[in-house]
């Protein structure tokens, strides 16, 4: 009996972790160059990724909702992005950084 309890405990929890996150994902550039390593971090979360050779980049564990990414790189303006997320995948295309 204990053990079926604890069976039962640990599939509603791993339920309760996939439920109700999505997944941003897009690609950085700067006039129409990829941005290698830009970062992309969800804001008041510790929760980021950076970009890759090709300038894009995939963020999971967000969740549902009204959320803000901040995409920072070495000599480029921050830039900061509302996007309402919902479960599965959500596309936030091709973010162009300019130099500051």
């Amino acid at each position: 009996m204990k053990k079926l309890l604890l069976v039962h405990f640990f599939v509603i929890a791993l339920i309760a972790i996939g439920y109700g996150q999505g997944t941003i994902s897009g690609t950085i550039t700067d006039d129409n160059e990829a941005l290698i390593g830009a970062s992309v971090i969800l804001e008041g979360t510790s929760n980021g990724t950076i970009t890759d050779i090709d300038g894009n980049f995939t963020l999971s564990g967000v969740p549902e909702g009204n959320q803000k990414i901040s995409i920072s790189y070495v000599g480029y303006s921050t830039k900061t992005m509302s996007m309402i997320v919902d479960s599965g995948s959500n596309d936030a295309g091709t973010i162009q950084l300019s130099q500051g």
